[in-house]
């Protein structure tokens, strides 16, 4: 037999119209990253993360002698997998630190959209996927983590792909392959590797074999011991795989690689970093005095809300389409995808874990929330094209136009889409004073583009100058090397959402400010006298 034919994918797959359209999407969004990654600021984790990475690849090309990863901050607390290969890409291409850390992010971020589909799909056909992978494509607060989080946006991805590895044991069941095992450790070792909240994979990985392993004796396909010694052996060797993956880029934990990582969760679920007050539904307060509900209700504000329709229509067919369903692996793969939505914001509220910088510590649950919207979207076209093909295609062209608007919001917020909120608080402009916006400081880099822009057209001597002074709470890396932080007798002052920083020297004039959705989100006021030869600033 040709080894091609055994070990490559086979190339006879036909694609329906709903993977066609899926394909083309994925080979449109892929195409739009490459153009706009770098639009994106630097977030205020990033410098650290670019920092670890870098550590990481000298503890191994030192051959473990450079131990700074063991100790550097409390980022040695996390897997490094995405950071470790940020390091290797700023080796390989000519690209800035920044460019290149969002190239990544572009990349994974895209991997994030292909997962969506791919567990959609899984699970609930091609429709499914379809609708899954157009809904996340549209989910502000996926798409502007996706460039420039190092973190949570990577986790976000890993988790996906994990829960799309663990649900293909489950479909497979009995006739589990080798493949199969190997592709769910896999999976599940690589969202662990970014976060250590991915250990709740390894609970999933195990109700996995237990259904497995039920699903089997009940068609008595592990009737005899032989059969139950392959199945233990190879679900020892997926839990080793997804281990092994897990601490692959983490030296700290591998110097204690069972018990550090446990430590680690443990520890990581109740650690504030840096506790700050920020607003929640108007009142100021720490992350860690945040009410129970924070999760549920941060995630219904920052949802777009065509995916909370969806999941609404979800809840309502769930139990009519359980009923009729004859396919217990399906009907478990939808039960493991709820428990995956449900059992991490539970443990977060039992441990009073700290949150902050909106939902952004749970945008792993995006995803599969998408998928989940999108069974309740084609459940329910379908259910009313069976009835009345009339009432059938309003309902389609509604979602359409829905959708089409939650396009426009994606392009209309470009780069910084995670500061959207629905119309549960009256859009951008009704949580303004009452949430976080800009709680992360991507808005820098278009603020000081547009600032630089303004300077040069208004007074080029002053934009050529050898010094020109700010102050402020970010943008100086934005800013070209003769720009000169000075807090003592600044020319200008840059302030963002977060802290209010914006707001301070509220008297002076604004020299310019990146708006969106009339809401101003970095503000640049001239602290100078005004010169005399400056030309005045043009009405928006």
């Amino acid at each position: 037999m040709n080894w091609t034919l055994r070990w490559l994918p086979r190339l006879r797959w036909k694609l329906g119209r709903w993977d066609s359209f899926a394909v083309l999407w994925l080979l449109f969004a892929a195409v739009v990253a490459v153009f706009v990654f770098d639009d994106f600021g630097e977030t205020f984790d990033e410098d650290k993360h670019v920092t670890y990475g870098d550590m990481i690849l000298a503890w191994f090309m030192t051959f473990f002698e450079d131990d700074r990863a063991l100790s550097y901050s409390r980022d040695y607390l996390y897997g490094g997998a995405f950071d470790l290969a940020g390091a290797i890409i700023r080796k390989l291409l000519p690209l800035g630190t920044n460019d290149a850390q969002h190239l990544l992010g572009a990349i994974v971020g895209w991997l994030g959209l292909l997962g969506t589909w791919r567990l959609g799909r899984r699970i609930g056909g091609p429709a499914v996927g379809c609708v899954a992978l157009l809904l996340i494509s549209v989910t502000p607060a996926f798409v502007g983590h996706a460039f420039n989080n190092p973190k949570d946006a990577p986790f976000a991805v890993g988790y996906v792909w994990a829960l799309y590895g663990i649900v293909g044991l489950i479909r497979a069941a009995p006739n589990v392959t080798r493949r199969h095992w190997i592709a769910a450790g896999l999976f599940v070792g690589l969202s662990a590797s970014v976060r250590v909240a991915g250990l709740l994979s390894f609970c999933y990985l195990g109700l996995a074999v237990a259904f497995v392993f039920h699903y089997g004796h009940r068609v008595r396909r592990f009737g005899d011991p032989r059969s139950l010694l392959q199945l233990a052996g190879r679900a020892t060797g997926a839990f080793g795989l997804a281990w092994i993956a897990m601490i692959a880029a983490w030296p700290w934990a591998q110097l204690a690689p069972l018990r550090r990582p446990v430590f680690a969760l443990s520890y990581m679920s109740k650690f504030a970093l840096a506790p700050r007050k920020f607003p929640f539904e108007g009142v100021e307060m720490y992350g860690f005095e945040i009410p129970w509900d924070y999760i549920p209700r941060m995630l219904a504000f920052k949802l777009p809300e065509l995916v909370l329709v969806g999941l609404g229509l979800s809840l309502l067919v769930a139990p009519l389409l359980l009923l009729r369903e004859r396919d217990v692996r399906r009907t478990a793969s939808w039960a493991l995808l709820v428990l995956a939505v449900l059992i991490p914001p539970a443990y977060a509220i039992l441990k009073g874990s700290t949150l902050y910088g909106g939902i952004r510590h749970f945008l792993f649950l995006m995803p599969p929330l998408a998928v989940f919207a999108a069974g309740g979207l084609v459940a329910v076209t379908r259910l009313l094209l069976a009835r009345s093909r009339v009432a059938g295609l309003v309902v389609c062209a509604a979602i359409g136009l829905a959708w089409s608007f939650g396009l426009a919001t994606i392009v209309r917020l470009h780069p910084i889409q995670y500061i959207y909120y629905n119309q549960l608080t009256g859009g951008i402009a009704g949580a303004e004073d009452n949430f976080e916006l800009d709680y992360y400081g991507g808005g820098y880099r278009p603020a000081m583009r547009q600032f630089l822009a303004e300077l040069w057209e208004r007074e080029p001597e002053t934009y050529l100058s050898k010094k020109v002074r700010y102050a402020g709470c970010g943008g100086g890396g934005e800013l070209p090397a003769h720009f000169v932080k000075d807090d003592k007798k600044p020319d200008f002052h840059i302030g963002s959402t977060r802290g209010g920083c914006r707001d301070k020297y509220s008297t002076r004039p604004i020299f310019t400010e990146l708006v969106r959705d009339g809401v101003s989100i970095v503000i640049v006021r001239d602290l100078r006298k005004k010169p005399k030869n400056a030309k005045p600033k043009k009405a928006k």
